[in-house]
């Protein structure tokens, strides 16, 4: 059984004379961070009065727009409006009656007696011009208690992303013509208001428009004045630009760029053998392999894996094993054998961050040395041989320090 979704706010409205304002204080509330149910977005194909009954029970409020004549049809028992203000009634969800400022609000002397908690109910005034946006507010902390809305930050970034749409038409009605008209300067209101963007909001965007198309034309008009400039800049930049790539062509021999690709796992040249192309494939598939075996791996134990790897490529490998005894030889062996290949890595300018993040097959290698090592200790312990235990714990943690690996942890164990 789907759980059916839950809302902050119901919007109910008449179509005739309030389907733009209520759209506008749907899409705020939005911009705020509520859940708003408003029919024209939220309605899905099915039964329709199901769905807004449904709507209705999972809503905490009930926001009656009451434009000019919403309530002049609701003698009729069939009417949506009346139906859904009756159904919020009985359902007992609180209704807040939302109102244009500075239209009376009346109600007709045919309202039906069930909508009569209309006319003793405090009502909301919405500023449809100048202070729209701190209308809303004042509505969202006076009536709409209990609600959270976004962070701040939230807020901001939503709020962004509605004026860059704003700026975006406004600024091709611009480049039109070199003007915005008196018919695309009302679609562009009617956008800013269904984007919450208060008339004064509306006015500086504009501005900013009109400020930027200005730039704009002294740019060009400073270009046609001085072509012989431009084409200087122009010829300075190309010049610049050939230098630049001949420099990197230099430090990048190509014999290091296909070590480097091969090692971050960027494989896939159309020109490579097929041989080539098969090994480039299992070494990727080993990486992905090693990747997700990391993931699985005890947070301490890969962070002390991860150490380990950037010690190899710091610190000069151990070549000489004759002062380690057998555990401590084995240690060192399976220690520069992974170490080797990074140290080769890291001769080609590959920093050891690039490779803890593109190399997993080379972290794991040393995480395998210190899970068997912890391994090979707990199976002693377990046989009761404690001092052999002990024992290869001090062989190990000898070879541990004198590699540059990080601290073995001492087990716990009686006779020791």
């Amino acid at each position: 059984m789907t759980k059916k979704k839950a809302y902050d706010v119901f919007i109910s409205y008449r179509r005739e004379g309030g389907l733009d304002f209520a759209r506008s204080i749907a899409y705020y509330l939005r911009i705020e961070g509520f859940q708003c149910f408003f029919d024209q977005r939220e309605l899905k194909t099915g039964q329709f009065n199901q769905q807004i009954y449904e709507a209705i029970d999972n809503s905490k409020y009930f926001l009656s727009v009451l434009t000019k004549g919403a309530l002049e049809r609701c003698s009729n028992p069939d009417d949506w409006v009346r139906k859904e203000i009756e159904h919020a009634i009985e359902k007992g969800i609180q209704i807040v009656p939302v109102a244009v400022r500075d239209e009376k609000l009346t109600f007709p002397e045919s309202l039906p007696k069930s909508l009569s908690t209309l006319k003793t109910t405090q009502a909301s005034f919405i500023d449809r011009q100048t202070d729209f946006e701190e209308s809303i507010l004042k509505m969202v902390r006076e009536q709409l208690k209990g609600l959270s809305g976004m962070t701040t930050r939230q807020h901001k970034k939503t709020r962004r992303e509605a004026e860059a749409v704003f700026l975006k038409k406004a600024d091709r009605f611009k480049r039109n013509d070199g003007v915005i008209n008196d018919d695309e300067f009302m679609e562009l209101e009617r956008l800013a208001s269904a984007c919450g963007i208060n008339r004064n909001r509306l006015e500086e965007l504009v501005e900013k428009v009109e400020a930027a198309a200005a730039r704009r034309a002294a740019m060009l008009k400073w270009i046609k004045c001085h072509p012989k400039i431009v084409a200087s800049f122009g010829l300075a930049g190309l010049l610049l630009l050939g230098l630049l790539v001949a420099w990197l062509w230099a430090m990048i021999p190509s014999s290091r760029e296909e070590s480097a690709l091969s090692a971050a796992g960027q494989f896939g040249s159309s020109a490579l053998t097929a041989d080539s192309r098969s090994k480039k494939k299992n070494a990727t598939r080993d990486i992905n392999a090693a990747a997700e075996e990391l993931a699985r791996l005890d947070e301490s134990c890969r962070r002390d894996a991860e150490n380990d790897f950037r010690s190899s490529l710091l610190y000069d490998v151990v070549s000489d094993t004759s002062g380690f005894d057998q555990v401590g030889k084995r240690i060192a062996e399976e220690y520069m054998a992974a170490a080797a290949e990074g140290k080769k890595l890291s001769a080609l300018g590959m920093r050891s961050e690039e490779l803890v993040k593109s190399r997993p097959d080379l972290v794991i290698k040393f995480a395998d040395i210190r899970i068997r090592v912890v391994s090979e200790m707990q199976e002693l312990i377990r046989g009761n041989r404690h001092e052999e235990a002990l024992k290869y714990y001090n062989s190990a943690k000898e070879a541990f320090d004198r590699l540059h690996m990080r601290y073995l942890d001492r087990p716990s164990f009686s006779g020791s």
